[in-house]
């Protein structure tokens, strides 16, 4: 089973990118009911459709064979690249493969002109914490009572 990542998912892998999603997200401790729902929402099939039909590469996948086994969801952001969400299923962890979707996200970034790459995290999601800064991203601040009541850390990646 060959893996592939830093992929653009086609339309029919959509539903299935949308199931991995869901199950990620609702298997994290750190975000409330009202955030999940909210996130959700956002990446339902339809939702993860129009982005790939207006920004293709604002959804990148990793795949094992035609299993789709991790996303990285990003956006143009004023001339900034924001990694909305990372994340990989549970049994593909620890194998570096967010790590990979990373650089393939500089590597974006630096086609697209970006001079940064910028995201967010619960200041409890210490396996976020330590992944983004093994990967470059230095902490901004500190945002506390922000998004749906939660505390979360700004990082940003220097590209270039």
């Amino acid at each position: 089973m060959g893996l592939v990542l830093g992929a653009t998912p086609y339309p029919d892998e959509l539903p299935q990118l949308s199931d991995l999603f869901c199950s990620v997200v609702e298997a994290l401790p750190y975000y409330n009911r009202q955030a999940k729902n909210a996130a959700f929402a956002k990446h339902s099939p339809a939702m993860l459709k129009e982005s790939l039909s207006q920004k293709p590469d604002s959804l990148m996948i990793a795949k094992a064979g035609l299993e789709i086994i991790g996303f990285c969801f990003n956006r143009e952001d004023d001339g900034l690249i924001w990694l909305s969400w990372i994340g990989i299923r549970q049994d593909f962890r620890r194998q570096g493969l967010a790590s990979e979707l990373l650089r393939a996200l500089d590597g974006q970034a630096k086609r697209m002109g970006a001079h940064k790459v910028w995201c967010d995290c619960r200041t409890n999601n210490e396996a976020s914490k330590l992944m983004l800064g093994s990967c470059g991203y230095s902490e901004i601040c500190v945002i506390s009572n922000h998004w749906y009541g939660q505390d979360y850390i700004l990082w940003e990646k220097l590209i270039g």
